[in-house]
């Protein structure tokens, strides 16, 4: 009922904007499928973040369940405050799907770059995340990904740069993510380079987000 609400309520309707082609809903195959159901999925998770609950309850099947398969969850403390949730569910998302990038996943390898050591040329990092927006295009993800207009300081220390990523396959969900305000938007791209500038030691100072009905465009700087 959650998505079928949601698909219907979708300006200016989801199936009508693709007409004449057709969604195959449950085919994540489909990139107009997947476009939706990670919208959705977002836009669920940015309407309940604020109210995130400290203790609850949810089914198990492991050892420390109760006997009726319930397992009481407390919320870290750390992150008490709902306002820290979207942030750090962004990080957490990144690495994980770095993590998979890097080591492999479901008997797939991506052959995506190893971290890079903090002592590394802000040029390095720009070159490997490159080879990143590489693997989002071969696996077809992107129709095209690329670094552009980088500046890199004197010292190769610190590095602004764009990205320009056309035809992505969750480029509606992210539009309609950042127009309606979510706390969190479903930007693979920006999550997985987030996550690699961490892995380097690299902290990101400044980030901008704009779309168009064809391409993303991120702007980016680190130290």
């Amino acid at each position: 009922m959650l998505v079928a609400s949601l698909l219907v309520s979708s300006p200016p309707g989801y199936f009508d904007q693709y007409k004449p082609l057709k969604v195959r809903q449950g085919d994540l195959t489909d990139p107009l499928f997947f476009d939706f159901i990670s919208y959705t999925q977002y836009s669920v998770l940015g309407k309940e973040m604020p109210n995130g609950q400290q203790v609850f309850q949810e089914p198990c099947d492991t050892d420390d369940c109760d006997p009726k398969g319930i397992k009481t969850i407390r919320r870290d403390a750390s992150i008490a405050d709902n306002k820290l949730l979207p942030p750090r569910f962004y990080d957490r998302v990144g690495d994980n799907i770095l993590r998979g990038l890097q080591e492999g996943f479901r008997d797939e390898t991506f052959n995506a770059p190893p971290s890079l050591p903090p002592s590394a040329s802000a040029s390095q990092v720009v070159e490997n995340l490159q080879k990143l927006l590489d693997i989002f295009v071969s696996r077809g993800f992107a129709l095209k990904a690329q670094v552009m207009d980088v500046s890199i300081d004197s010292n190769d220390t610190k590095a602004s740069f764009k990205v320009k990523a056309q035809g992505t396959a969750n480029l509606w969900g992210v539009a309609s993510l950042s127009f309606r305000r979510s706390p969190v938007v479903n930007d693979y791209i920006a999550m997985v380079l987030s996550a690699y500038l961490r892995q380097c030691g690299r902290q990101v100072t400044s980030f901008d987000l704009e779309y168009t009905d064809t391409q993303i465009e991120e702007s980016w700087a680190f130290e």
